[in-house]
């Protein structure tokens, strides 16, 4: 079912909340951007050399970390043993000590997915390959 967004000129939306778990997402428009660190970076590992356009889909991603409660509500409904420690924290926290396997099967649960290396990285640092999320220094 379209949203009324989508319907007028076949719009993608911006913003949406996933059906199943109520995350919240944002559009990131993919495209062309610079991935990776040069040579004169000497703080970068090697396997994050070199410095190279990349191109990525428009992709969704989750706005917020997946919390403690989305996160119990996976592991009573698909009856998942994800072990005690994800149950630190309360159910408002992001959910912590959980590994990349818990994590894929959170989202396959969910309808979702992880984000690839790439789309992580624009997230991250944006069309101008900051160095941190807010900036160079």
């Amino acid at each position: 079912m379209k949203t009324d967004l989508e319907s007028k000129n076949n719009a993608i939306p911006w913003y949406k909340i996933h059906p199943k778990d109520g995350s919240e997402l944002v559009l990131v428009p993919g495209g062309r951007f610079w991935m990776g660190s040069g040579y004169e970076e000497t703080e970068a590992f090697e396997d994050e050399k070199p410095k190279h356009l990349h191109y990525v889909k428009p992709f969704y991603l989750g706005v917020a970390c997946v919390t403690v409660g989305q996160f119990r509500g996976f592991v009573k409904e698909d009856n998942y043993d994800a072990g005690p420690d994800w149950q630190k924290d309360s159910d408002e926290q992001p959910v912590r000590y959980v590994n990349w396997h818990d994590a894929t099967a959170y989202c396959k649960w969910a309808g979702l997915r992880l984000p690839t290396e790439a789309e992580w990285e624009l997230a991250a640092r944006s069309y101008d390959a900051l160095k941190y999320p807010w900036g160079n220094e």
